[in-house]
């Protein structure tokens, strides 16, 4: 049975053997002894030692059993002061000039350059680290380039026309340049996966005297005060956008509230489907808006105080989730996701004939419950609260499906003769109270037209003498149509609801009636509205009652 010890090398757990774990005690002893009294001595050791910890990771795992060979050959890799010692001794004895303090030889060339995607300080793919490591610049400064070139060749197409950003033609086909050139580079230029793949990638020894380099001679990239300049100011933009972005779906929330009693959340607790579908809308719904508000500030926060990502890439995550969130609120939307009655979904109507010619006819809508469910109720018309809160200039205001109204027309009735016609609106009231639990009124929307040919001619008298004579065989007709919102009939199968419309739509002699559909949490909406056509003859008049309150 071998003994194994667990160690910390770099802040990393390892479990080693104990021959492997004497070697490596010698080798980090004489390490802290030779840099012990020199500047900087305990910078180089940490950074030496986190070094040491990457070649053991390389290519194993930290709970992988660390072996006297594999001691040996990071020991190989690394070397010992004492080489550089020696180095420097032998360059001194030959009348060239020495070295640092530190035993560092600047004299000798670091490993070549070669190029790799920085899959640890990446954005998309890497590359633009990449670049940046090979050239020795900030690779903010390119990423901000880019984004700039992506910017300008959407919204300058959108904004400012076809040639881009004030007339520059070139910037469209620079924008498929980039692209194509990022996507080339993001499959034939590798990743550095490895420590040593790394090391080559900055152009840095992989062992003691790129530690001693680092703390010596520690070069900024070009450009880095500009790129972090432009860091700064896109961390601010962000953190400003994310915050604009909370605010938005607070004032949503709060603007949802106050108009309709419920916001947009709350709102699927009232649509008749699966609870499982309900639960998972609700999810979607706050992932899709909250998750870009959260990713503005995130990497606001990261480029504004120029912090290291984290290993477990919070972004991606993020995208990931919103993306899924995406990807869901479609699947269960689709294309006919339209909550607003009378958009498609299934639909059928019938029509009824009044047994005779009225001169006048009535509609009427029929008084609200004051009491659901045990719970009593005082309602307040939808558009009403519209009126208060969106009001454009005096005398017109918008209604909350978007139709303008003359507030003239709120009287107590409204006529409809033979020289108009009338196209009437979903009515709906919402109960009102602190105490009462939010319910919800929709009556049927009603519109009005005339029936053609209903005049006729009598030409048995002279031509100076005409008359024109209306018909009064000809009765009026009423069209009841029901159909079921599309994205709720996509969960449940359509039945017939002629029987509804006739308790919904009520005709008694002229007089027509129309019924509520009353939704609450327990009495849930399945997506039913009614329409009502009336097509009268042009000797009709008909008479309609503004909604009870």
């Amino acid at each position: 049975m071998e003994e194994v010890l667990k160690v910390s090398i770099g802040g990393v757990s390892f479990a080693i053997n104990k021959d492997g774990y004497a070697r490596m005690d010698s080798y980090l002893r004489g390490i802290e002894s030779h840099y012990a009294k020199r500047p900087g001595g305990k910078e180089i050791v940490d950074d030496i030692e986190s070094r040491i910890a990457e070649l053991l990771l390389e290519k194993h795992t930290k709970d992988d059993v660390v072996t006297l060979e594999r001691v040996d050959s990071v020991i190989a890799v690394m070397g010992t002061p004492s080489q550089f010692d020696d180095q420097q001794d032998s360059q001194e004895g030959e009348g060239q000039p020495s070295g640092q303090a530190t035993g560092f030889t600047p004299s000798q060339p670091n490993p070549p350059r070669r190029l790799f995607r920085d899959n640890e300080d990446r954005m998309i793919g890497g590359v633009c680290s990449g670049l940046a490591h090979y050239f020795k610049f900030d690779p903010s400064v390119l990423r901000i380039i880019l984004g700039v070139i992506i910017v300008l060749h959407f919204f300058g197409k959108a904004i400012w026309g076809w040639y881009g950003f004030y007339g520059i033609r070139g910037l469209p086909s620079l924008f498929s340049l980039c692209f194509f050139a990022y996507l080339i580079l993001w499959i034939v230029v590798p990743s550095a996966k490895t420590y040593s793949q790394r090391c080559q990638m900055m152009g840095s020894d992989p062992g003691i005297r790129g530690a001693e380099e680092n703390y010596i001679n520690p070069q900024k990239p070009a450009g880095w005060l500009l790129g972090r300049i432009l860091k700064v100011i896109l961390g601010l933009m962000f953190i400003a956008f994310g915050l604009m972005g909370i605010a938005a779906v607070g004032g949503v929330i709060a603007g949802s509230d106050m108009l309709f009693g419920v916001n947009p959340v709350k709102a699927v607790s009232f649509l008749e489907m699966s609870p499982w579908l309900r639960i998972l809308m609700k999810i979607t719904m706050i992932l899709v808006t909250v998750i870009p508000c959260i990713a503005f500030l995130y990497y606001g926060i990261r480029w504004l105080f120029n912090l290291k990502r984290p290993k477990y890439h919070p972004g991606l995550i993020m995208f990931l989730l919103w993306l899924a969130a995406v990807i869901t609120a479609s699947a269960i939307g689709g294309t006919s996701s339209d909550m607003w009655p009378g958009r498609g979904g299934s639909y059928a109507s019938e029509t009824k004939a009044f047994p005779k010619h009225y001169d006048t006819l009535y509609v009427q809508y029929a008084q609200l419950p004051d009491t659901q469910d045990g719970e009593r109720f005082k309602w307040e018309k939808m558009e009403d609260r519209f009126r208060r809160t969106r009001r454009h200039r005096p005398g017109v205001y918008v209604t909350w499906n978007g139709r303008q109204m003359d507030d003239d027309s709120e009287g107590e009735s409204y006529t409809v003769d033979s020289e108009r016609s009338y196209y009437g609106d979903y009515y709906i009231f919402v109960s009102s109270g602190k105490k009462t639990k939010k319910a919800y009124a929709l009556y049927p929307r009603l519109s009005i037209d005339h029936k053609s040919s209903t005049t006729i001619v009598d030409d048995t008298t002279s031509l100076d003498a005409l008359k024109v004579i209306r018909d009064t065989t000809i009765t009026a007709d009423l069209e009841v149509s029901v159909g079921s919102v599309p994205f709720l009939d996509r969960w449940r199968k359509f039945e017939d609801k002629s029987e509804q419309a006739q308790t919904l739509v009520e005709i008694k002699d002229s007089l027509i009636t129309l019924n509520p559909i009353v939704i609450t949490k327990k009495k849930k909406y399945d997506g039913t509205y009614v329409d009502a056509r009336l097509c009268i003859p042009d000797s009709s008049v008909v008479i309609i009652k503004a909604p009870v309150q």
